[in-house]
């Protein structure tokens, strides 16, 4: 028996309904049609009562379903377990834009300690380039803010949330602030990091009042050790999260953002949907 045509036929006796299980599995009506008076003859039995207005499931039907969706699962279990056997050495090429967040960092070391045969490769990558590395499969994962994720490519499981803080020289005049405001920063230029999709600098200029907007200077960035080379010399402010990747340097200092309503910086770990690299399915079962 063809496991195509045991696939085919979990997923009409599943919704009942040959054309939306035509959508499901890509395929025409015709040819579920076709695959299941296959499976019908080779059992020597109908599993299906069909006429104009129903599709509904024989006796016979019944009891082959209950079974095919276990053996079904145990068959997926099998090639996933023999391809992992078959794997003699994995490799995992993760993407680092200067730092990489520390619950990642934990999920890694536990990953290259349980399995020794996962090589862990950390490629320098930047802001601009690496969500089409992880497309091309260049790299497999990578650090990067939820809205710049094609969804329909790419997932996303965020690792961090934290509110955002202003990074400042520690001796610009608001370093000495308890807090400042978004507006109070737009006579200074704007360090940010390098995006993908430059719409999202229009996003980044809302933050300011709109008197404001026209004037503010924006200097992108493509990693992070740039960002830092420009506020250790005084040379602007970045926005970033609360105890973030600057905080450690003595030269620069983070000061709360006075808003009424907190912003938040979420960034998560993106890689392909239809990845099958077996080291990254194992990070991802110590990350979830």
């Amino acid at each position: 028996m063809k496991v195509d045509r045991l696939d085919c036929f979990v997923q009409v006796a599943k919704t009942l309904n040959f054309s939306k299980s035509a959508e499901v599995l890509h395929l025409s009506q015709p040819s579920i049609s076709r695959i299941i008076h296959l499976l019908e003859q080779e059992l020597g039995f109908d599993l299906f009562e069909r006429n104009r207005n129903q599709v509904v499931l024989t006796k016979a039907g019944e009891i082959f379903y209950s079974h095919a969706r276990q053996l079904l699962c145990e068959y997926q279990a099998a090639v996933e377990e023999a391809r992992e056997a078959s794997q003699a050495g994995l490799s995992l090429k993760v993407g680092v834009i200067g730092f990489a967040e520390a619950r990642l960092m934990k999920a890694l070391e536990q990953l290259t300690r349980d399995e020794a045969s996962v090589r862990l490769e950390m490629i320098p990558v930047d802001f601009v380039s690496e969500l089409n590395q992880v497309e091309t499969g260049e790299i497999d994962c990578c650090m990067m803010w939820p809205q710049d994720v094609n969804p329909e490519r790419l997932e996303y499981l965020e690792m961090f949330c934290g509110e955002t803080q202003a990074y400042l020289h520690v001796h610009h005049p608001l370093a000495k602030r308890e807090s400042v405001t978004f507006d109070e920063l737009a006579s200074m230029p704007q360090i940010l990091f390098a995006r993908r999709n430059p719409l999202r600098y229009a996003a980044y200029l809302e933050k300011f009042s709109p008197e404001l907007r026209e004037n503010i200077v924006l200097t992108p960035v493509k990693d992070v050790p740039a960002s830092r080379r420009l506020l250790e010399l005084n040379q602007g402010v970045i926005l970033a999260p609360e105890g973030g990747i600057l905080a450690d340097s003595p030269l620069i200092k983070a000061v709360p953002i006075q808003s009424d309503q907190p912003e938040l910086i979420r960034l998560g770990l993106v890689y392909r949907r239809d990845s099958q690299n077996i080291a990254l399915k194992k990070l991802l079962r110590y990350l979830k």
